[in-house]
């Protein structure tokens, strides 16, 4: 009968401080970045760092966290707003989000930080199991994922004094710590791009389950102030303004078709329904892009290979994550104090459905360097 394996003695820091020949308190300072008043010689932390390697050394994390009064989380907040069954494809909607992860993730791991996700309930019906809540003392900041004032569950996170940044406009009063893309001046410029090239009938679909949040709010603004500028009369019937579920996404497009004088553009603002104005061009006869153009706001890996290609302007949620994750690390360790606004600008990405060449660019309103993230 074979024996059972030994279970491995887990190495505590009093082991790497023998191996290292320092005194535990060192072994600290070093593993936790504290140095204080008195400087640790490079040889010193080297040895340090190579008796932790040797010995497989881990942090005890609740030990860490008492004495350093932090837990090392950090939490993400992510919205759950499109009822089941209500819409057709909702790959889109993951993909960006673990985008984001990723991009937080990338920072987080970096400076020794774990992230933990919750998820919070925003439908306009009761839902069976919803979240439950979490505490504000389990995290050392928080970012929040597209706040929306309808659903008003960031104002008491900040009243506790966590850390909160969030990914889309702040919504406090004043605002508050924010990395967001410039969701009004980009389909204000998009806008602009495709009146320059003679589109004076220009769709926008920005449907939502529910109310439209902050961010489409915005792009309605810049939308409508591209048209106002170039004296272009505003017609409802361009931008519907239904709730999708209470409406069919099939039938909310074919209404975009049938509108007289027919719309030349069309921006698309769910990616996932992109596939709907691709059928609703072949039935009509309308060759894209010759009749209309298409510009869909989000990517997705197929839409390289639709026929005609389509082409887009998306969020860089990498970079979305990147810079809410720097910003929420940089208030934690005492870096930033005053609010601020990282903006991070889209991605224009020209394909067969709409050829836009240096327009776009040129619509940039004075803005300089909107390949780089900027913070205000």
């Amino acid at each position: 009968m074979a024996k059972p394996r030994e279970r491995r003695k887990r190495p505590t820091i009093q082991d790497v401080a023998r191996r290292a020949g320092v005194t535990t308190s060192t072994v600290s300072r070093i593993l936790n970045k504290r140095e204080m008043a008195f400087p640790i010689a490079e040889e010193t932390k080297q040895r340090v760092l190579d008796a932790v390697k040797e010995l497989g050394y881990r942090p005890n994390r609740l030990a860490r966290s008492l004495a350093l009064s932090k837990t090392y989380v950090i939490g993400v907040s992510f919205p759950i707003t499109e009822p089941s069954g209500q819409l057709e494809h909702q790959e889109a909607t993951w993909l960006a989000i673990g985008s984001l992860i990723s991009g937080i993730q990338h920072v987080t791991q970096m400076e020794g930080y774990e992230v933990h996700i919750f998820n919070r309930i925003e439908h306009d019906y009761p839902h069976s199991n919803p979240p439950r809540e979490f505490c504000p003392d389990f995290i050392d900041g928080l970012i929040y994922v597209e706040p929306n004032p309808r659903y008003d569950h960031y104002s008491e996170i900040a009243a506790t004094g966590v850390p909160l940044v969030t990914i889309g406009p702040s919504p406090l009063e004043p605002p508050g710590f924010a990395a967001t893309a410039d969701d009004r001046f980009e389909i204000y410029r998009l806008t602009k791009a495709l009146i320059a090239k003679g589109h004076h009938r220009i769709a926008l679909f920005l449907c939502t389950p529910n109310e439209p949040p902050l961010d489409c709010l915005l792009r309605m603004e810049g939308y409508r102030t591209a048209l106002q500028e170039e004296g272009i009369p505003f017609d409802p019937a361009l931008m519907p303004r239904d709730c999708i579920g209470l409406v069919s996404t099939r039938e909310l497009v074919k209404r975009l078709f049938n509108v007289w004088p027919r719309p030349t553009a069309m921006i698309i603002g769910r990616p996932e329904v992109a596939h709907y104005f691709l059928e609703f061009a072949q039935e009509k006869g309308l060759e894209c892009p010759r009749d209309v153009e298409f510009i869909v706001l989000g990517d997705d890996p197929t839409f390289a290979y639709r026929k005609p290609s389509l082409t887009t302007l998306k969020v860089q949620y990498i970079q979305l994550g990147e810079a809410a994750a720097r910003l929420v690390l940089d208030i934690v360790e005492g870096k930033t104090k005053e609010p601020k606004r990282v903006i991070v600008p889209w991605q224009f990405i020209q394909r067969e459905s709409c050829v836009l060449g240096e327009l776009f660019d040129r619509n940039s309103n004075g803005k300089e360097n909107q390949s780089n993230v900027k913070t205000l």
